[in-house]
């Protein structure tokens, strides 16, 4: 038997269903796509901003590391220079050695 191509259209029931979700449906999507959208924007910012932003804190972070290396070096010098004063006498050092014998 020959069956049109219209015979398997779902029933007018079916359609009553159908219908209303289809129209629902469709400002959802668009909701879910433009939140979607804004929240792809505010996580990856524009290139300018971000170079602009990571040679700011980079620089900042040279500034300090340089300031570092040099309270750095200051420190270590001044240690070297107490080092002979902070040394305990000879004669310490042999009334210690004698107290172990």
């Amino acid at each position: 038997m020959f069956h049109p191509p219209f015979a398997q259209f779902p029933g007018p029931e079916t359609l009553g269903v159908l219908v209303p979700i289809v129209i629902f449906m469709i400002p959802i999507v668009a909701i879910l796509t433009s939140h979607q959208r804004k929240m792809a924007e505010l996580m990856r910012p524009t290139g300018g901003q971000i170079d602009q932003r990571l040679g700011y804190e980079i620089e900042t972070m040279r500034r300090e590391l340089a300031e570092v290396k040099t309270l750095l070096h200051q420190q270590a010098i001044a240690i070297d220079n107490l080092a002979p004063r902070l040394s305990p006498p000879a004669d310490i050092n042999q009334r210690l050695e004698n107290v172990g014998s």
